[in-house]
């Protein structure tokens, strides 16, 4: 089978913002940056990916690096990965997974300071929920919310957060259950609920080690569109230590 370069090495560089994006203020800590994620390159193994991340010169604008792991190539269907979607699709129509099977976060110093893998995280299944570097309840943070360099729908933003709590079940039950409610508001009573149970597993599969955070500024994309919750959950992957940046 022939090989290739499956393994991609990122930055995340950040810049000032532009400030009519700052749609509400929350907290005392509502500086913000605008963050963009841009390849450095694709390799073969994590051992060259990693040799390379090394040898990088330092940069004041960078604020951390991700080294993603290939794509696992199986086969779903759309709402494993979005506890809103409503299936409209007969089961034979499936989406490529592009999750990497792993995920590594290294801070500017370029030293590892987090690793995500996936699979294995069902309630019930050995690795449920597992963490190695949790986070507690009040913890201020940066939330990196990337987008590619002329990307104006996503976010593409860093800013401060407080942690809620771990992501859990009751969690994606009232995030379904809120959605149900907002859509039979719109659309009548007679419209098709989401299937809460059926979810959440999955969710918690896929975004097991999530925290839900109390964003300290809600920021809207490029577009003017106010992408942000005033409590979300954000993959550990996306969440820095707010005192180890000096910027």
């Amino acid at each position: 089978m022939e090989k290739y370069k499956s393994i991609t090495l990122y930055k995340y560089v950040i810049s000032d913002i532009d400030a009519s994006r700052t749609k509400k203020v929350i907290g005392p800590e509502a500086k913000w940056y605008d963050c963009r994620r841009k390849t450095i390159g694709h390799y073969f193994t994590l051992e060259e990916a990693e040799s390379t991340l090394a040898m990088l010169p330092n940069e004041s604008n960078v604020i951390g690096y991700t080294i993603d792991g290939p794509e696992y190539g199986r086969k779903i269907d759309h709402e494993e990965f979005d506890p809103t979607f409503e299936k409209e699709y007969p089961d034979e129509y499936y989406e490529d997974d592009e999750s990497p099977e792993f995920s590594k976060l290294y801070l500017a110093d370029k030293q590892e300071f987090y690793h995500y893998e996936f699979g294995g995280h069902k309630p019930g299944q050995i690795h449920y929920l597992e963490d190695a570097n949790p986070l507690k309840e009040g913890d201020l943070v940066w939330i990196v919310e990337w987008g590619y360099e002329y990307d104006e729908d996503s976010l593409s933003a860093m800013y401060p957060a407080v942690v809620v709590k771990k992501l859990d079940e009751a969690f994606v039950a009232e995030l379904c259950e809120r959605v149900n409610r907002e859509r039979m508001q719109i659309f009548g009573e007679d419209y098709p609920i989401l299937c809460v149970e059926g979810r959440i597993s999955r969710i918690i599969d896929i975004a097991w080690d999530s925290y839900v955070v109390r964003p300290q500024v809600i920021v809207a994309n490029q577009n003017g569109f106010i992408e942000m919750a005033e409590d979300e959950y954000i993959p550990r992957v996306q969440i820095l230590p707010f005192n180890k940046f000096n910027i």
